[in-house]
């Protein structure tokens, strides 16, 4: 059977997740693998109609693999997260469970079933240590991780599902382990043929982080000036996913983990119970070592990405709202403006383009790429050259003048205003002169109201 065939049949997809969630509870590799297949298809697929409250036990069990490779990742003793069952039984053969992987002839049906008689070779002892590269089952399990945080990934896409996923006791702390151990473990070039599990990873924590709550560790550490001592106590796990995002904020390349991080930033910023902890400005309107707004205002100029300047600008409004920040645009200066090497970065731009000095403000260039954006996710180029009529085209005398559609525009709507019946005009009633005058002599709110 085809890679085609096996996704020919989507109304299929009940019992097959179904299979594939007893599938994952077993934890024999071959099973594993065969339900992580068809799961990562079916989420992909289905979208919004995967609905993980009907698969119980399915959330938790792809958790579960990823603490496991979290715990790994950290040195924990092997029986903490070695737990696959072997694929031989007690007599010591290999049984072949007729599943197979997608694209294979494989069922689920005891008549399928067939046993190979090979007996296993010798199995030599396993290092204590986490190594995929020498180790076949530490390779399985980093596999098997990666592709439960795909399917995790694709359902928490869902609002309705990523709910239910919050509901698993300890996610957050299993993605922030994972995400710990993920940025500040030395990946081997095995590792780095799954980079993306830290984005997907990421992805999974975008819908959850509103439901973060920071503690005054995070404005104890980057509330205060730059070089100002502050006395900093243990921090949670929100914190440390916190500071996790933060740093990447600030140091990241990797255009997936900016993006990832500022989706998350501003997931966090819009629970109210944050607000205190991440105040940008100081009473005297300096910056502080937090430096999400500065930081922000340093990707205005990417219009040639939309995706990651609708991140930024988003996030930016978040962090405008909350606080004192908003007073921080106006007293910026270009050396508060967060480049970190971007040579497209605000500050640069305004040093070569409008002759300024480290300490003008840039109050006219925020203005103006904000301007400059307000057509987010459309098309937007910059002009280099100002715009003359062309005339001498064949086609110029067919396009009408600003004038010519003014006038067509009243035509239509004088004509549509006779043709209307006397119940659609009393939905076009216009003010009078006297009302309107009326009005503007109004304050509002009570403007609006009698309006």
């Amino acid at each position: 059977m085809s890679a085609v065939g096996s996704i020919r049949r989507v109304d299929e997809t009940p019992s097959q997740a179904a299979a594939s969630t007893q599938n994952l509870s077993e934890r024999i590799p071959s099973q594993v693998e065969w339900a992580l297949a068809r799961l990562s298809l079916y989420t992909q697929q289905l979208g919004d109609r995967f609905v993980l409250s009907e698969y119980p036990g399915l959330d938790e069990s792809l958790v579960h693999l990823i603490k496991r490779l979290s715990l790994a990742l950290q040195g924990a003793s092997r029986e903490t997260w070695d737990q696959d069952r072997s694929e031989f039984t007690s007599s010591n053969f290999l049984i072949d469970q007729g599943i197979g992987a997608p694209g294979e002839n494989g069922g689920t049906n005891l008549a399928l079933s067939c046993v190979e008689f090979t007996r296993p070779s010798q199995k030599s002892k396993d290092p204590d240590c986490f190594a995929p590269l020498s180790v076949n089952s530490d390779s399985i399990l980093l596999k098997h991780a990666a592709a439960a945080a795909l399917v995790l990934r694709n359902i928490a896409l869902s609002q309705t599902n990523a709910v239910q996923l919050s509901l698993v006791p300890g996610i957050l702390r299993v993605l922030c382990t994972m995400t710990d151990a993920l940025f500040n473990t030395d990946f081997t070039s095995e590792l780095e043929i799954y980079a993306d599990l830290r984005v997907n990873i990421l992805d999974i924590l975008e819908p959850l982080a509103s439901r973060i709550q920071l503690s005054d560790w995070v404005r104890n550490s980057y509330g205060c000036v730059e070089g100002a001592a502050h006395d900093t106590g243990s921090p949670t796990e929100g914190d440390q996913l916190f500071a996790l995002l933060h740093g990447l904020l600030h140091t990241t390349n990797d255009r997936a983990l900016l993006l990832a991080s500022l989706r998350c930033l501003r997931a966090i910023s819009t629970n109210e119970e944050n607000a205190m902890q991440l105040v940008d400005t100081t009473p005297q309107l300096e910056p502080t070592r937090l430096g999400i707004t500065s930081r922000c205002l340093g990707l205005l100029p990417l219009t040639q990405d939309p995706e990651l300047l609708e991140a930024a600008v988003d996030l930016l409004y978040q962090m405008a709202r909350t606080g004192d920040n908003a007073l921080l645009l106006g007293s910026l200066r270009v050396s508060d403006i967060c480049d970190h090497g971007y040579g497209t970065g605000l500050s640069q731009r305004v040093l070569n383009e409008h002759g300024a000095k480290q300490d003008d403000l840039v109050v006219v260039p925020i203005t103006n790429y904000l301007a400059r954006n307000l057509g987010l996710g459309k098309t937007v180029w910059e002009r280099d050259s100002i715009m003359t009529k062309n005339t001498s085209a064949p086609w110029a005398s067919t396009l009408l003048s600003p004038a010519e559609l003014r006038l067509r525009k009243e035509h239509s709507k004088r004509t549509r205003k006779e043709n209307a019946s006397p119940q659609e005009r009393m939905r076009w009633k216009e003010l009078t002169a006297s009302e309107l005058d009326q009005l503007k002599r109004l304050d509002e709110p009570l403007r609006g109201t009698e309006w």
